[in-house]
């Protein structure tokens, strides 16, 4: 992390902050030292969820993302990667190695009430990752996190609309429930 310790610090604050918008749903939201937010009331297909800050240095400043991620120990172990894209009413796409991320891919491909549920958030990116044993999905909304400046220093939050905390909590439980599906 390249951040200054006080852009850091703010950032931290920015996604505790925004994390709280779901503890309707998931329960009380305590932070980590590291930043990582964590909930107190998961639903049993995001046990492991948690909301990590993602840097991302540029020129003269940076931006602090709001990740959210979920993972699911797998059986197989191979190399495979699903992204959603929004262009043409929203696609998956990627290069599946193995026949359970091939089925994940399939199934979400088919599901159009996730697509429009996810069309309708301000998304950044939407990644699935199957990975030695392990497949791990991230999604980014635009909002939630922070931009900063050095010179002159400016540290902005990033607003994350309320109208869009109930569509992403369906869409992880969704997709969730298509990892653990596609698994039997």
């Amino acid at each position: 992390m390249s951040a200054k310790p006080n852009a850091f610090n703010m950032a931290q604050s920015a996604i505790y902050t925004h994390a709280q918008a779901f503890s309707p749903y998931w329960g009380e939201a305590r932070q980590s030292a590291q930043g990582v937010v964590h909930f107190s009331r998961l639903p049993a297909g995001l046990k492991t969820l948690q909301i990590k800050p993602g840097f991302t240095k540029r020129w003269m400043g940076g931006t602090c993302a709001m990740n959210i991620l979920f993972s699911h120990p797998v059986a197989e172990t191979s190399q495979s990667r699903i992204t959603f894209k929004g262009a043409r009413g929203g696609v998956f796409v990627g290069k599946t190695n193995d026949d359970l991320a091939a089925r994940v891919s399939a199934a979400l491909e088919v599901d159009r009430k996730l697509k429009n549920t996810l069309l309708a958030i301000d998304l950044d990116s939407l990644v699935i990752e199957f990975n030695d044993g392990v497949v791990t999905c991230t999604l980014t909304p635009y909002g939630g996190g922070m931009a900063y400046l050095v010179m002159p220093p400016i540290r902005t939050p990033i607003p994350l609309p309320a109208e869009q905390i109930l569509p992403l909590t369906q869409a992880l439980e969704t997709i969730s429930q298509h990892i653990v599906r596609c698994q039997h």
